[in-house]
């Protein structure tokens, strides 16, 4: 859980996702890039408490889902946020440039 009022990049929401915990976390900053709602977690207007409770209740109530939501979440850690899957992010970013007409 990552009630955050403000969360510039959500490193902690990473580190729960790559131990295949889904998150609950504030629809705020960096989180709303990390956490995919109904994938690897959900996300939650900020300062809602009864709407995190009821995101957290969802997923105690459903072991099913956390599973599934938890394995998706290592995935994504692993293709998106690990030092291979920045690497590769950043060279396609760096071809996309490459083939961008020049004006």
């Amino acid at each position: 859980m990552v009630p955050s009022h403000y969360e510039p990049f959500g490193l902690v929401a990473i580190e729960a996702m790559a131990s295949r915990t889904p998150v609950v976390a504030s629809d705020v900053g960096g989180l709303q890039f990390t956490v995919l709602p109904e994938e690897t977690g959900l996300l939650v207007p900020p300062q809602q408490e009864k709407e995190f409770a009821q995101a957290i209740d969802r997923l105690l109530a459903d072991p099913a889902l956390k599973e599934c939501w938890g394995q998706a979440a290592r995935q994504r850690v692993e293709t998106t946020f690990s030092w291979e899957g920045v690497a590769q992010q950043l060279s396609q970013l760096y071809h996309q440039y490459l083939k961008a007409p020049v004006a």
